[in-house]
C-alpha cells in the first residue's frame, strides 16, 4: 500500500502539469479552434479548388474535433452526468448538471442536537461530527456481546459458505470491482478516478491489487462484539417490520427484544420514524401500548422501502409519489433548450426507469401506468410535463423496436407483467425466502403450481399472480421457464408482440448521423410533420440538387424513402453509405430549421447557405465519430466531408416565389415552430439522401 501511495503521489506534480500546459482553458482554446476552422471553412468555399486550403481546412476540422471531444469528456466528468451518453453535444445540459451538483454539495446552514441553527463552516462539521458519533453509538458503556443462544434460534450459514464469504478476494475480483466504476465519478482521497486506474491497468493494476487485498485483510474484520459468533456489519438490522400478536404483553415482549438488541449493537430504533400499526384492538389497549413504546400511531397504506404496503389491492390514489417524482424530474429539464433527441434520451434512460423498483414489486394499476405513459408522451412532444391532445406519433408505435420503424420505448404495462414472471420463477423453483415459503405453506401446499388455481376467497394480489402464471404457461414452454434462470428481459421479448421490420432503419438511426437529425427524419418518415408540403417545395428541391451535386451522387429518386432506399441499396462501403445518409438526415433538419426561421424571424433562407451549412455540419459530425477502421478510398474521398467537392454551390434566389413549405394564406400557422418545419425538410432530404 505504502509503495503505491508513494507513487501516486510523485504523479501528481506531472498530470498537473500536463493539464496545465494542455487542458487550462480546454473551452477557450474549442472556441478559438472552432472560429479557425470556419473562416478555413469559408475560403476554401470562395477557392474550392486551392490544394492548399484543402489541406489546411482538413488539419483544422481534425483540431477542432479532438478539442470538442475533449471539452465535452471535461464537462461530463465535471457534471458527474453518466446517463448523458446519447443525444445532443448540448452544453447547456452540462452546465445546468454542474450548477445543481454544486447547489447540492454546498451546506449553508443545519439545526444542531441543541436545536440551535448554525451557519459557520467549522460549527457545521462539528454538528455533523457529534450527531454521527451519538448515533454509532461511540457514548455507550459496556455494550453486551451477542447471545450465542440467540443467533442459533434463527437460520445460520454453513461452514462452506462463511469460507466463502471470508476468502481473499482474487485480483480477477479487484479488477471487475474497479472497472465497474464510472470513469465520471468523483475520484477518491488520494485524487484519481477509475479512469486512470483503467486506463493504465497495465502498468498500474498488479500493485492496484495486492494493495486493496492488503487493505481489506487489515482494515476490515469482524465486530468486536460479534467476533465470537462470526457476524460481520451485514448482519445489522435496517428498516425492519415486526409482528406480534395484539395484546399489550406480546408488545411488551417484543420492546424488550428490541432493548437486547440497542444493549448489544447500540443501535437505537429513532422514535419519530417508527410507528405501530394495530388490527383488532380495543382503543384502551392501543394506547398502553403507545405510551410504552413511545411510537407513531399509523395506519394502512403505510410505505416499506419506498412502496406501499397495504392489505387491500392497490389504488392509484397510493402510487401518487411515483408520478411525482417523473413530474419533479421533468420540472428540472423543463427550462433547457433540449431536442427532440435529448428528451428521447431522458425518457429512455431516466423517466421509463423510475417505475421499474415498484414494477418488480407489485401490478401497478392500470390508471397509474396510463398516467405515467402520459407524462412521458408530453415530456417528449412538448418538454413539459402536461400536453392538450395526442402527440405527434401514438405510444403505442413509439414503443416499437427502431428496427420496426419506433423509438424503442419502454411498454410499461408489458414490462411490469414481465417482471412479475419473476415471482412465478421463483414459487416454481422454490427459492428459498420468506415471501415464498409462505406461499406454499398456505396456499399451494401440495399441489401442482403450474396445475394450480386460486381459491375465491383469496386475496386479489394472489388471483392476479395465479392469471400470469396461467400467461406464463400460454407463452412459454414452463418447464424449460423453470430449469433456466429467469431474466425480466426475456419475458419482455416474449410479451412485446412483433411486428414488420422496416428497411430504413440503418440508414435513419446510423451512428455517424447527429441524433436530433436522425429523429426529425423518422417523423418525416412517419408523414407527421405538422407541414402541408411534405418537403416537396422548390426550395427543397433546389436544396436536394445542390447535395446531389456535393456528393457526386447521381440518383432520381424523389421521396425521402426512396432515396434511403438508394443508399441501401448502393453497392458501397458501409462507411461511404453512412456518410450518405449522414447527409440525408442533416439535410431534413436544417430544411426544417430554415422554415421555422423564416415563419418565426422572418429570416428569408438561401440555398448556397443551407448546403454550405450542411457540409459543415456533416464533415465535424464525420470526423468527431470516424470509425478507427476506415479504407484508404473511403479516407481519401473527395466528397466523404473530408474535403470539399471540387463543384462549386450554384448561387440561387432567396426563395421562390411561393414560401418554402407555405401553408394556404389563409391558414394560420400554428405556434409550434419545430412542427412547422420538419415536415418541409423531409421531402427534400428524402431526394437527397437518394443516391
Amino acid at each position: 500500500m505504502y509503495q503505491l501511495v508513494t507513487k501516486l503521489k510523485r504523479l501528481k506534480p506531472v498530470l498537473a502539469a500536463i493539464n496545465k500546459s494542455g487542458f487550462a482553458d480546454i473551452q477557450g482554446e474549442e472556441m478559438r479552434v472552432k472560429e479557425l476552422m470556419t473562416e478555413c471553412q469559408r475560403r476554401l468555399s470562395l477557392d474550392p479548388l486551392n490544394e492548399t486550403l484543402m489541406q489546411q481546412e482538413k488539419g483544422v476540422r481534425e483540431q477542432y474535433a479532438e478539442k470538442h471531444k475533449a471539452l465535452i469528456s471535461f464537462l461530463q466528468q465535471k457534471s458527474k452526468a453518466i446517463w448523458i451518453k446519447n443525444g445532443d453535444s448540448n452544453t447547456s445540459v452540462f452546465h445546468s448538471s454542474i450548477k445543481d451538483r454544486s447547489r447540492q454539495n454546498r451546506i449553508l446552514s443545519i439545526v444542531n442536537a441543541q436545536g440551535e441553527r448554525v451557519d459557520e463552516q467549522e460549527k457545521i462539521t462539528q454538528a455533523f461530527l457529534d450527531y454521527y458519533k451519538e448515533l454509532l453509538g461511540t457514548s455507550m458503556i459496556g455494550r453486551k456481546r451477542v447471545k450465542n443462544s440467540v443467533m442459533k434460534e434463527g437460520p445460520l450459514i454453513t461452514p462452506t459458505q462463511a469460507a466463502t464469504l471470508m476468502a481473499d478476494f482474487s485480483n480477477e475480483e479487484i479488477k471487475e470491482a474497479m472497472f465497474s466504476i464510472p470513469g465520471v465519478k468523483s475520484p477518491g482521497p488520494d485524487g484519481y478516478g477509475s479512469y486512470f486506474f483503467q486506463d493504465n491497468w497495465d502498468l498500474v493494476g498488479g500493485e492496484t491489487c495486492e494493495a486493496i487485498a492488503s487493505f481489506l485483510k487489515s482494515e476490515f474484520g469482524y465486530h468486536e462484539r460479534s467476533a465470537e459468533m462470526k457476524l460481520n456489519h451485514l448482519s445489522f438490522a435496517d428498516d425492519v417490520l415486526l409482528f406480534c400478536r395484539g395484546d399489550f404483553k406480546s408488545v411488551y415482549l417484543l420492546m424488550q427484544g428490541l432493548k437486547l438488541f440497542t444493549n448489544t449493537s447500540g443501535l437505537t430504533p429513532n422514535k419519530g420514524k417508527s410507528a405501530v400499526f394495530f388490527s383488532g384492538m380495543e382503543e384502551n389497549e392501543i394506547k398502553r401500548v403507545l405510551d410504552m413504546t413511545g411510537f407513531l400511531r399509523q395506519d394502512a397504506p403505510f410505505k416499506y422501502l419506498g412502496v406501499p404496503i397495504c392489505a387491500r389491492r392497490i389504488a392509484a390514489s397510493d402510487c401518487v409519489t411515483l408520478a411525482q417524482k417523473i413530474t419533479k424530474r421533468i420540472q428540472v429539464w423543463a427550462t433547457r433548450n433540449l431536442s427532440y433527441a435529448g428528451r428521447l434520451v431522458l425518457v429512455n434512460s431516466v423517466l421509463s426507469t423510475i417505475h421499474m423498483y415498484w414494477s418488480q414489486i407489485m401490478v401497478l394499476p392500470k390508471k397509474v401506468i396510463k398516467e405515467i405513459e402520459g407524462i412521458c408522451r408530453s415530456f417528449l412532444w412538448t418538454g413539459k410535463s402536461l400536453m392538450e391532445g395526442a402527440g405527434a406519433v401514438g405510444w403505442e408505435k413509439l414503443c416499437y423496436p427502431k428496427k420496426e420503424g419506433g423509438l424503442g420505448l419502454l411498454n410499461i404495462a408489458q414490462w411490469n407483467i414481465a417482471a412479475m414472471f419473476k415471482h412465478i420463477w421463483a414459487v416454481a423453483n422454490k427459492k428459498d425466502n420468506l415471501w415464498v415459503k409462505w406461499v406454499h405453506c398456505v396456499y399451494i401446499k401440495n399441489h401442482n403450481w403450474w396445475e394450480y388455481k386460486a381459491p375465491q376467497g383469496s386475496s386479489w394480489y394472489w388471483r392476479k399472480l395465479v392469471s400470469i402464471k396461467d400467461l406464463v404457461k400460454q407463452s412459454l414452454n414452463h418447464e424449460e421457464f423453470s430449469n433456466e434462470e429467469y431474466k425480466i428481459a426475456k419475458g419482455y421479448r416474449v410479451l412485446v408482440q412483433e411486428h414488420e421490420k422496416v428497411d430504413w432503419c440503418n440508414e435513419v438511426w446510423a451512428r455517424i448521423n447527429t441524433p436530433k437529425h436522425s429523429f426529425l427524419t423518422w417523423l418525416a418518415i412517419q408523414q407527421r410533420l405538422k407541414t402541408r408540403d411534405r418537403l416537396r417545395c422548390e426550395f427543397s428541391q433546389h436544396c436536394l440538387v445542390q447535395v446531389k451535386k456535393w456528393l457526386q451522387w447521381r440518383t432520381q429518386a424523389d421521396t425521402l424513402q426512396a432515396v434511403l432506399k438508394t443508399v441501401r441499396k448502393a453497392k458501397q462501403t458501409k462507411f461511404r453509405k453512412n456518410v450518405k445518409a449522414s447527409s440525408i438526415a442533416a439535410l431534413v433538419y436544417l430544411i426544417w430549421k430554415a422554415r421555422n426561421e423564416l415563419i418565426w424571424q422572418k429570416k428569408v433562407p438561401k440555398v448556397e447557405d443551407l448546403v454550405q451549412r450542411l457540409q459543415q455540419v456533416v464533415k465535424n459530425r464525420t470526423m468527431l465519430v470516424l470509425p478507427q477502421k476506415v479504407k484508404i478510398k473511403d479516407r481519401d474521398c473527395s466528397f466523404l466531408a473530408f474535403q470539399m467537392d471540387q463543384a462549386t454551390i450554384e448561387p440561387s434566389s432567396t426563395i421562390p416565389t411561393r414560401p418554402l413549405c407555405s401553408r394556404d394564406s389563409n391558414q394560420r400557422e400554428k405556434s409550434d415552430p419545430t412542427a412547422a418545419v420538419a415536415v418541409h425538410t423531409a421531402a427534400r432530404f428524402q431526394q437527397l439522401c437518394a443516391n
